[in-house]
């Protein structure tokens, strides 16, 4: 879903080289449950970008859902 909005804004690196991956670290005792990580790369830009998106994606069996996100993207690896 990151990288499809991305694409449709039109803006941030080229969509050719667009790389997302959950970053999510089922080790990090401190992590916020609440928060869900990803980061996103591209061939043509050379940082990597931290997005954390609130709250985290709903169960899979749920075949419904409406909320409302909380996005913010630092410039760095998560």
């Amino acid at each position: 879903m990151i990288r499809d909005a991305l694409e449709k804004s039109g803006k941030g690196p080229s969509t050719g080289g667009l790389h997302v991956e959950n970053a999510d670290d089922p080790y990090d005792k401190d992590a916020d449950p609440a928060v869900d990580l990803s980061e996103a790369t591209a061939e043509d830009v050379d940082a990597a970008f931290c997005l954390s998106v609130s709250p985290p994606e709903p169960e899979p069996d749920m075949t419904s859902v409406e909320v409302s996100l909380s996005i913010a993207v630092a410039e760095r690896e998560c």
